[in-house]
């Protein structure tokens, strides 16, 4: 779901895929939210007042007393658990505002009210931070008897939490990496333009470090076939390493001074090149388009493009330590995400546009920036500006989180391992969530034959769909088998004390496990995607198949002794989302393999087309309040099908939970709210949010979900059944005349 910055931060949909050796690019954004998180957690012990005294709302509408659905029970569920969660529902709420003007700011008002801080924070990232607590504590304390794969995953958090206590080896570590990249120029350090190979700077920066600034690298499968896997080269994600940010570029021109370099001009022209370097991916990406399916071409045939290139070499020196004695050869497939622009950038290289100091610099501090841990080490040995500089941008006080992300990243299924024995009901947890999955379906399926404009062969074709994807609900049972947990990291060295060394191992390790996959089948992909330990959910459409962690079975998404309304609404929608995304406008190309195929009519494909188009004029008429922009109604389109039956799914299957178990009473503190009203507060309240104006304008840029309070508005406005059960007026905020359903 990706949240789940979103529920996905959330497939991280699509954008979930298998891109294992992004993993330290991604620890700095990590690191910065989370430190922002903790600061808040650990000032506060809650951040919702609690209420002794139940309190009547200003009450704007009224329960339909002739619908007996819809009347306010008048048995209160009693429970500790039942009182426990009314107060915090009711907590948040602000019941001075209108479900029908504004069910976000009813739902969450006392929420954004008590929450005192303007950095970006909501429900999944305060769970995560308790998961990290947990953690914590549990790779600080004695772990005897335990596979050795777990001792390993301990072994690699401690160096990276010890880094700060040998400085000097720390700071040799850092100039070990580079020396690895081929120096630092920026730095003048251990660069030699001479022997310096752009080819291979750029294959090592990807095999020792995942350091991707210019190509990304993958194995991943063959989008119209995917049984079979491909090396697939795409575009980079250049959010993710921005060295124009002003924080950033302080970072490294304070670098330079610890490095020696003295020469400010050599400085300030080598930082210029970078910017003039990541002006053109830029460009580049901008003036392209990405390729759906992608472009099979061989390797020979890109070669013979490139004449000046040695292509055949680049992918040798990534792959031959991983596949031993079944090298790549000319005649191997790959596929190209982006054919436009890894022409424009393998041309600048041929052309000479690309400079080997130029590269240099870019790989390096791609290195330095994305991965602050290795920069912390140096905050002793640093004058005031730059110790200042280095604690603004790593957030150093916290760094136990990154070092938390980076092992869990690396080593998920030994730290899955740990997760699952705290928690003392994951059996009961599977067998519950099963249950929800099914009803789910069925909801889904019963929304699916309600809609008419679909005809029969592309309404079978979707059920065949539906049918067969899978789920993997928490973790595969196999980890918790310590003979098959040690050897599926039995390649990975046995790793010590030095963090620097400790990387290089992990990322190596990992892209091996990820080349190995080349030339097997699908078959032989591992079984989880997400670890247990994310509050996050996701669907893979690859695969077809979706992954709910164990972690997102915690408040405010499920509790084992909630009422079913309250788990339906906040997990249920959740897990409906990710059903949806098979039939987004992604996954409704891709058939029940997850292969690219066409399996629409014309008829069909033209409703389709029909209303989600006025599901993106909707979303393109949404203004933000705090920043005077709408929201890109395209870029967000297919997370706002998946939001809108997400909800509707979870409703339908509630209420066919509710046919087979039979009606559940109200909460205290909640009981002019009935059943049904609670089930749709609690689905907005995961959605609580705050964030700066300027963090919600990068937002808006960057996300590809709607800002959380249009998550709410705008897919209950869509729904009828919300603007029945609060009995909003046609016309209102809620219940506007012209609805837009997909699914």
């Amino acid at each position: 779901m990706t949240q789940y910055n979103s529920v996905e931060n959330e497939r991280t949909t699509a954008g979930l895929k298998w891109e294992c050796l992004k993993i330290l690019v991604s620890i700095i954004i990590v690191i910065i939210l989370m430190y922002l998180i903790i600061q808040r957690f650990t000032s506060r012990t809650t951040n919702n007042k609690v209420q002794t005294n139940e309190k009547i709302p200003i009450s704007i509408w009224h329960p339909n007393d002739d619908n007996d659905d819809f009347k306010v029970p008048n048995e209160i569920c009693r429970t500790v658990k039942c009182y426990e969660l009314g107060r915090r529902l009711s907590a948040s709420l602000d019941q001075s505002v209108s479900p029908c003007d504004d069910f976000y700011k009813f739902a969450c008002g006392n929420w954004l009210k008590d929450t005192k801080v303007s950095e970006p924070i909501n429900e999944f990232e305060i769970l995560q931070v308790k998961i990290y607590f947990k953690l914590k504590n549990i790779f600080e304390s004695k772990l005897p008897n335990v596979p050795h794969a777990v001792q390993q995953a301990v072994t690699a958090y401690k160096s990276c939490i010890n880094i700060k206590q040998d400085i000097d080896t720390d700071f040799k570590g850092l100039k070990k990496l580079l020396i690895e990249l081929g120096g630092w120029p920026m730095g003048n350090f251990h660069f030699n333009e001479r022997n310096y190979s752009i080819i291979r700077g750029i294959a090592v920066g990807i095999k020792k470090m995942g350091v991707m600034p210019l190509i990304k690298f993958s194995v991943s499968p063959n989008d119209e076939n995917t049984m079979e896997n491909l090396i697939t080269l795409d575009e980079p994600e250049l959010s993710k390493f921005n060295i124009s940010d002003p924080d950033a570029a302080r970072l490294l021109f304070s670098l330079t001074e610890k490095f020696g370099a003295k020469d400010e001009s050599k400085i300030i022209d080598g930082y210029l090149e970078m910017i003039k370097l990541q002006k053109l991916t830029i460009n580049a990406i901008q003036n392209s388009k990405r390729n759906f399916p992608s472009i099979k071409i061989t390797i020979g045939e890109l070669d013979k493009k490139f004449p000046g290139i040695n292509i055949i070499e680049l992918f040798q020196t990534i792959t031959n330590d991983s596949l031993k004695n079944d090298f790549i050869r000319p005649d191997d497939k790959i596929a190209v995400k982006n054919m436009v622009y890894l022409s424009t950038i393998l041309s600048s290289i041929e052309n000479g546009n690309i400079s080997k100091r130029a590269l240099a610099n870019y790989i390096g501090s791609n290195l330095i920036i994305s991965n602050p841990l290795l920069v912390i080490s140096l905050v002793q040995l640093a004058n005031r500006r730059v110790k200042r500089e280095i604690i603004k941008y790593t957030s150093e006080e916290n760094y136990w989180v990154s070092c938390l992300v980076l092992t869990t990243n690396t080593l998920s299924y030994a730290v899955d391992y740990l997760y699952i024995k705290l928690r003392s009901d994951p059996d009961l947890l599977i067998q519950k969530q099963s249950e929800m999955i099914s009803f789910l379906r069925e909801a889904f399926e019963k929304l699916v034959k309600k809609s008419v404009w679909l005809d029969n062969e592309t309404l079978t074709t979707i059920l065949q769909k539906l049918h067969s994807m899978k789920d993997l609900i928490n973790y595969p049972a196999w980890i918790m088998d310590s003979d098959k947990l040690n050897d599926y990291y039995q390649s990975l060295p046995t790793l010590n004390e030095d963090f620097a060394e400790n990387i290089i191992n992990l990322i190596v390790f990992r892209l091996e496990k990820n080349i190995k996959l080349l030339r097997k089948n699908n078959t032989s992909w591992p079984e989880n995607f997400l670890s247990t330990t994310l509050v996050n959910a996701a669907y893979l459409t690859e695969r077809n198949k979706m992954y709910i962690p164990l972690a997102v079975l915690n408040y405010p998404f499920f509790d084992l002794n909630a009422p079913w309304y309250f788990n339906f609404g906040a997990l249920g929608s959740i897990i409906g989302h990710e059903i949806t995304h098979g039939f987004d406008i992604e996954g409704s190309q891709r058939d029940e393999s997850g292969s690219i195929r066409n399996w629409w009519t014309e008829k069909s494909k033209k409703e389709y087309v029909k209303r989600t188009n006025c599901l993106k004029r909707k979303y393109n008429n949404y203004i933000i309040p705090e920043t005077n922009l709408k929201i890109n109604g395209s870029k967000t389109l297919s997370e706002n099908i998946a939001d809108g039956s997400g909800i509707q799914q979870a409703f339908l299957g509630y209420k066919n939970w509710e046919e087979k178990y039979g009606k559940e009473r109200s909460l205290p503190h909640m009981r002019q709210y009935s059943p049904y009203q609670i089930f749709f507060i609690s689905y907005s309240q995961i959605w609580c949010s705050k964030s700066s104006e300027e963090f919600k304008k990068k937002l808006l840029d960057q996300d590809v979900h709607s800002p959380n309070s249009y998550r709410v508005i705008g897919s209950l406005s869509n729904f009828a059944s919300f603007s029945e059960i609060f009995q909003c007026k046609t016309g209102s905020l809620m219940n506007p005349a012209k609805k837009c359903v997909v699914w």
